[in-house]
């Protein structure tokens, strides 16, 4: 994640805000001013919750990239995925860097560490450990609802009663439902973030 790669537009000196971090503290983060007035719009008008985004934004982040070049490059993604999927952005044309960004997501996209299958041992309905195997990218949305709050456990069984109809091993079924709660979540707000499908969904 190098300066080169972040898009610059002329005349906007940067400035700076105290923000909250993952952690609970505050933080003075210089950016753009054109990327504090995306940020205020997603806000007064997209109706995003920003202040919980950026958290899980800096929760996530690389140890040695600061928070403001981080902060920086993940609402010039924001923007440029919202264009990409159709939904409403500040201006009618693409966001500066767009090509890039459509390059970058289609590569990222095919990486080969996403579809590593790792084995994990879950319950299923009746308490029984039974082994489940699902590509990383899976698995990365599946601990990501951990930390959001969501009765895994309970998913899993759910998971497992639902197989009884369908015939799937509980792998597919878990496979399935993930992607239909990620597809789901990402139509309804536009703003969460992507492990399965890095490149979002489309309606229909």
């Amino acid at each position: 994640m190098d300066d080169f790669m972040l898009p610059m537009r002329e005349g906007n000196e940067f400035v700076g805000r105290t923000i909250e971090n993952a952690f609970g503290a505050e933080e003075v983060v210089r950016l753009p001013k054109v990327w504090w007035e995306y940020y205020d719009w997603c806000i007064e008008v997209a109706d995003l919750d920003m202040v919980e985004w950026i958290k899980y934004m800096d929760k996530h982040r690389l140890a040695d990239v600061s928070f403001d070049l981080y902060l920086w490059r993940s609402l010039w993604e924001h923007e440029c995925r919202r264009y990409y999927h159709g939904h409403h952005v500040p201006t009618l044309t693409p966001p500066e860097g767009y090509v890039d960004f459509v390059e970058s997501l289609e590569k990222e996209d095919e990486c080969p560490n996403r579809q590593v299958l790792i084995k994990r041992q879950l319950q299923n309905e009746q308490g029984v450990e039974e082994t489940v195997e699902m590509q990383s990218k899976h698995w990365q949305y599946f601990d990501y609802l951990i930390e959001c709050g969501g009765d895994m456990v309970k998913w899993v069984q759910q998971a497992d009663l639902a197989r009884t109809k369908t015939q799937h091993t509980l792998s597919a079924e878990l496979i399935s439902s993930l992607i239909r709660h990620e597809r789901k979540s990402y139509l309804e707000r536009g703003d969460r973030p992507l492990f399965i499908s890095l490149k979002g969904y489309h309606r229909g």
